[in-house]
């Protein structure tokens, strides 16, 4: 066993911020209510100017009733709730004194610490056109368990958002969750904004535990039913072949007038949204019109109105297939991947596949199955040595197109064996592999994440039953996002949504934690953290039971555990994990040292000895040190400034 010294560095990022109500200003903008309304599952971070927040300067115990919170809270201008929502990756997300969107569970949350009580606004503009006279707002309401002085939100709404000129929302003002749902009667002019605000005391105790806001509506109502009309013209297309193309037709009109999609002045079966698509444009689209009819009964007079026609040029695909990858996919298959969607017939012909060893002789092509996106083909061959270099050779694979383009002479592809089969979970855009190097295995993926509620990433993976307990040593990983991951995962299936359980190290101040799924297509949990030290970031993985239990390490003996999920399942496929979290670009992890962590001892993350530096030159590459970080606190005080010194101690 190979002793190594540790000397461990810490890069600290730093965010500053201010208190209410201050802190990052929105740009101008509001949320669009038009005539299919406005809707936010969050998704991702709401638009600044949509979603915004502000911290009441305080403490707990200003706002023990409703009384005194309504108060202070509707003596708030809307211009002064101007904070960008905060993005915390946790769930419950980490008190604070303003709001957050998790990018864990996809809702917007409060959880008030440090001050008296955080607002959260949404600001909507009326975009139908014309005035409207209700507006129906709903959404998913999640509250704490923790009992407060006041449990739950305080609700409002403003059309000028004013000072003082907040009314209560009763049907918003509760602290029992549910899906809630009101109408406003409100005199909501064209082009105007709306405005709402949820308070949130800052209970005792605390901090408070979250509230949250998720799969949010609204709606307008005109004042006036509005005869069908067009906006916005469907536009030419010109798109290659068998590539996705659609025309889009504006539209207005109360009520919600229909839509019929016509191609050369026949209806398209089916086709009746305000946009019409074509997953796979084939030569014969070349040359055609489409237009739409869109219709409505307002005032008791039938209203339709055509658009423009819009007509589809569809340019030929004379380029040829080519081999994107080639990689093991165990001691008896092959992964490949083409540039573009292939002939069934040809992809599945062995004969157009002939593999030789690095002595030139031949190994058997057994059969050949074609993956359902058409890119993708796996074969099947006669047993290879592991860790044998074998060449691929390709002939008379044909692409879709109307010229059905063959893949040039004698493509080749090199792979070396390994006893892991790898996937692409997700359908990576740039797909990975695994190649057996001494000690190990380099692991090559891309993809979006390993996270949220869906994954795409590269995984080297064996079927394993029962209970294990197994590590490795994660060596280096290229960095391409501060969440590039490399990891020792087990998943109950090769689906993209599926349960999982990791054991995950990063490449920068991230370090490692342990991420899961327990649900199918339920978003991912993450929990612990432990500093990235390469080349000896250890990662481990243990299951008892249905219980999997993640650890990391600087020696592979003393453990610091990260986290631990219950999942309900059997045999699983377990492995090297890797995504780059970066589609356009690939990552490579090493990992090494793979083996049983018999003999492993769990310890406090305290319990190791980190060397540090005191302030000096530095001593690696720079004398350049940073000595101080002074920030502008809240207050009138105009002379307190916002600053970073650099302390150059070695001129």
């Amino acid at each position: 066993m190979q002793t190594r010294t540790h000397q461990f560095h810490v890069t600290i990022a730093l965010l500053f911020g201010a208190v209410l109500l201050a802190g990052t200003p929105f740009a101008t903008r509001a949320a669009q209510v038009g005539n299919t309304g406005y809707t936010n599952g969050f998704g991702s971070l709401p638009p600044v100017g949509d979603w915004s927040s502000g911290s009441m300067s305080g403490a707990s115990a200003d706002h023990t009733t409703t009384a005194t919170l309504d108060a202070a809270a509707v003596a708030v201008a809307a211009g002064a709730i101007s904070t960008v929502l905060l993005t915390d990756a946790g769930d419950p997300m980490t008190a604070n004194g303003f709001a957050a969107w998790s990018s864990t569970a996809l809702s917007l949350q409060v959880r008030p610490t440090g001050n008296a009580a955080t607002l959260l606004m949404c600001t909507l503009v009326n975009n139908l056109g014309v005035n409207a006279n209700a507006a129906t707002i709903s959404y998913d309401f999640a509250v704490s368990p923790l009992a407060e002085e006041v449990n739950g939100f305080r609700a409002f709404y403003s059309l000028t958002g004013a000072a003082n000129s907040w009314t209560p929302i009763p049907a918003f003002s509760v602290g029992t969750s549910g899906r809630l749902t009101t109408t406003l009667t409100v005199n909501w002019v064209a082009g105007g904004n709306l405005y709402l605000m949820w308070a949130d005391d800052n209970g005792s105790p605390g901090p408070d535990n979250e509230n949250r806001i998720d799969n949010f509506f609204a709606s307008a109502q005109p004042d006036s039913e509005i005869p069908a009309n067009i906006t916005g013209q469907p536009a030419n297309r010109t798109v290659a072949e068998l590539q996705p193309t659609s025309f889009t037709v504006g539209v207005a009109g109360f009520p919600t007038p229909t839509a019929q999609w016509y191609s050369n002045s026949a209806a398209i079966p089916g086709a009746t949204n305000f946009t019409y698509s074509i997953p796979s444009a084939t030569l014969g689209f070349s040359g055609a019109g489409f237009h739409a009819v869109v219709q409505n009964t307002a005032s008791n007079v039938f209203y339709s109105a055509t658009s423009s026609v819009a007509t589809l040029t569809v340019t030929a695909d004379v380029v040829a297939p080519g081999l994107v990858s080639v990689a093991s996919a165990g001691v008896s298959a092959v992964a490949l991947s083409f540039t573009e969607r292939v002939l069934e017939s040809t992809a599945t012909n062995v004969a157009n596949y002939f593999i030789t060893n690095n002595a030139g002789v031949p190994l058997a092509v057994i059969s050949a199955t074609l993956s359902p996106d058409l890119t993708n083909v796996s074969l099947v061959t006669a047993t290879q040595t592991l860790g044998g270099i074998y060449t691929l050779v390709i002939n008379g694979v044909r692409d879709l197109s109307a010229a059905s383009n063959v893949i040039a002479t004698n493509t080749t592809g090199i792979f070396i064996t390994a006893d892991y089969t790898t996937a692409n979970i997700g359908n990576p855009t740039l797909p990975g592999g695994i190649v057996t190097v001494p000690g190990g295995y380099n692991v090559t993926g891309a993809g979006s994440d390993i996270g949220g509620t869906g994954d795409q990433f590269t995984f080297a993976h064996q079927q394993r039953a029962g209970d294990f307990d197994f590590k490795v040593r994660v060596a280096a990983v290229t960095f391409r996002d501060a969440w590039t991951k490399a990891s020792l995962m087990a998943r109950e299936n090769l689906n993209s949504n599926s349960v999982f359980a990791a054991a995950v190290a990063t490449p920068l101040l991230v370090g490692s934690v342990f991420e899961s799924r327990a649900t199918t297509a339920a978003a991912s949990v993450k929990s612990g953290n432990f500093p990235a030290s390469y080349p000896d970031t250890w990662l481990r993985l243990s299951r008892v039971g249905n219980l999997f239990t993640g650890y990391a390490s600087f020696d592979g003996q003393s453990w610091v555990q990260l986290g631990s999920v219950t999942l309900a399942v059997g045999p699983v496929f377990l492995g090297y994990a890797v995504t780059s979290h970066d589609v356009q670009n690939s990552s490579t992890a090493q990992f090494r040292d793979f083996g049983v962590a018999s003999g492993a001892t769990a310890v406090a993350l305290s319990s190791y000895n980190f060397i540090t530096e005191s302030l000096s030159a530095a001593t690696r590459t720079t004398p350049v040190v940073i000595s101080e970080i002074m920030y502008k606190p809240g207050g009138s005080n105009t002379n307190n400034l916002e600053f970073i010194e650099l302390y150059n101690s070695n001129p």
